[in-house]
């Protein structure tokens, strides 16, 4: 059984199964809380290993779509920390994305400062 679906102060039945509306708070707390011990820095490194990973599989086109998931996959990334860095590298100006959360991103076609 995956351990987030593991609460042991709100356990429901014999399978341990946290009932959904607690499931959510708990993920939520979690992930809020994981992105506090993400420094800025690690977040910054992160996205511009993602943005130079989105340039070399773009081949520097803007308009070619990636998804974050392949993205995180070829740097070994989990989801907490690619969210991050897409969200940083978005907010940097680097990533158009597709929606939110996002699930593809480009090259901005505005020229940035790196």
């Amino acid at each position: 059984m995956p351990l987030f679906l593991l609460d042991p102060n709100r356990i429901s039945g014999k399978d341990n199964i946290v009932t959904p509306p607690a499931w959510r708070s708990a993920t939520r707390r979690g992930v809020a809380a994981f992105l506090k011990t993400m420094s800025e820095q690690e977040t910054d490194q992160t996205a511009r290993a993602m943005r130079e990973d989105v340039v070399r599989v773009a081949k520097g086109r803007p308009c070619h779509w990636v998804t974050v998931h392949d993205i995180a996959q070829r740097l070994g990334l989990d989801d907490d920390v690619s969210d991050a860095a897409v969200r940083r590298a978005i907010e940097q100006g680097w990533f158009v994305a597709d929606s939110d959360p996002p699930h593809s991103v480009r090259l901005s076609v505005m020229p940035t400062a790196t």
